[in-house]
């Protein structure tokens, strides 16, 4: 992974909630069904962190 600018992107900060604990979560809530994919080759510690966060939503029906 590497950075694409050599400037700040957030020069004040970035407040915004992970993708994860907002909009992902409001999708499953809104839909029937959701499948939740990751290309593995693109990043272990992502996959891993979508991993961990879908447990907690996922509920047997």
């Amino acid at each position: 992974w590497a950075e694409c600018a050599d400037v700040r992107v957030f020069p004040r900060g970035d407040a915004s909630l992970p993708s994860a604990l907002s909009v992902l979560s409001n999708i499953i809530e809104k839909s029937a069904r959701t499948v939740i994919a990751h290309g593995l080759a693109d990043s272990i510690l992502i996959a891993e962190g979508s991993r961990g966060v879908s447990r907690f939503y996922l509920v047997p029906e």
